[in-house]
């Protein structure tokens, strides 16, 4: 699954290197090919009439390429939803316009060849309404069996064992970004918090990286006497601890030295105090 990696997520922006698009041009001939060939054989042994393959294969050219342009927004939504920034509903509404734009606009040249074409004289309307029937159920069913394809990839990108090439080695994160695959260092991870299918590295520096993981392998991962889980969605440095305080609910947080303030669950603080045998998080934390 390491074709996902070609393809990054920067402040709501996708940036696709070159391998990126070649997988995506690749992939996308491919199934153009493949359309063609099925159209040429359906028409040879089920219709029962000899048709021209380079026929076939304009037709798919029509049909197929179209999604060459659009895969981008399609990972976009994916990576969006991975992250935590759309739900469900806004996934899938962002899709289905996807699949409606693709419809009208493979039924649109479609039936502009059709209209052009000796061989099919009848009015353009009444083309583009016969293809544009067609053309919507088509572009749904190809659209449901890409997202699924998609969040397979991400499901097993998520799952992938720590000896993978986004794993982390040598106490240190190997994280994939734009411009290529960068280390970073444990002790120079502040925090990190949980965002979906990855988890945000945010570094003594101030600046944040997404490493595809999962909280449990993490907490497995990296030594539990350098690292503490505070919350289900957070693990800290301990060492960038700056104070032990509370929020304007009365709750337990910590001020790490970046001036984030990071919320304790009630649940964690309880478990921290009785590893440590205090009687309050403070004591436990900075002991």
């Amino acid at each position: 699954m390491a074709w996902l990696r070609n393809f990054t997520l920067e402040k709501e922006r996708i940036r696709i290197n070159w391998y990126g698009w070649r997988t995506l041009l690749c992939f996308w001939c491919t199934i153009t090919v493949f359309a063609a060939a099925n159209c040429y054989l359906y028409a040879l042994f089920t219709e029962k009439h000899s048709v021209d393959f380079a026929d076939s294969l304009l037709w798919a050219s029509l049909r197929w390429p179209l999604w060459l342009f659009v895969s981008p927004l399609i990972i976009k939504c994916w990576l969006l939803y991975s992250h935590q920034k759309l739900n469900v509903t806004m996934l899938l509404q962002r899709l289905l316009v996807i699949s409606l734009y693709l419809a009208v606009a493979a039924s649109l040249l479609t039936s502009m060849v059709k209209y052009l074409s000796p061989l099919h004289p009848d009015d353009f309307a009444q083309l583009w309404y016969l293809s544009i029937i067609n053309e919507v159920p088509l572009s749904i069913s190809a659209m449901t069996g890409l997202a699924l394809f998609i969040n397979y990839t991400f499901s097993q990108e998520a799952t992938e064992s720590p000896s993978t090439s986004n794993a982390s080695v040598a106490n240190c994160f190997r994280v994939i970004t734009a411009s290529g695959s960068r280390k970073v260092e444990y002790q120079d991870v502040s925090f990190i918090k949980a965002a979906g299918n990855f988890m945000e590295l945010h570094l003594r520096t101030g600046e944040e990286l997404l490493h595809r993981s999962t909280m449990k392998k993490l907490t497995e991962l990296l030594d539990e006497d350098e690292f503490y889980r505070v919350h289900r969605s957070y693990l800290v440095n301990i060492a960038d601890i700056l104070e032990v305080t509370s929020n304007e609910n009365n709750e337990p947080c910590l001020l790490m030295r970046n001036k984030v303030c990071i919320s304790v669950s009630r649940q964690y603080a309880k478990k921290l105090r009785e590893r440590f045998n205090t009687k309050t998080l403070k004591q436990a934390l900075l002991h």
